[in-house]
């Protein structure tokens, strides 16, 4: 019999052969994110109410976009 040990990223769940490999993914999440902007659009593109895009920044000012799928 094997006893196989494997480490799991906290945050993303990927896992991985070496404990150093899962502290570097771990290490690599962006966490303390902030809404810098929502894009909303008419009721009739999303009638949920929900923005179509939103924008965070970073903690180092980086700003990143996200759009919804339909």
């Amino acid at each position: 019999m094997q006893k196989i040990i494997s480490y799991v990223c906290d945050h993303c769940g990927y896992e991985y052969e070496t404990e150093e490999e899962a502290i570097v993914c771990e290490q690599n999440h962006k966490l303390e994110l902030r809404v810098f902007e929502a894009i909303h659009t008419p009721i009739g593109e999303a009638a949920d109410g929900y923005p179509r895009r939103v924008i965070l920044t970073g903690e180092d000012g980086k700003h990143v976009w996200y759009t919804r799928d339909k």
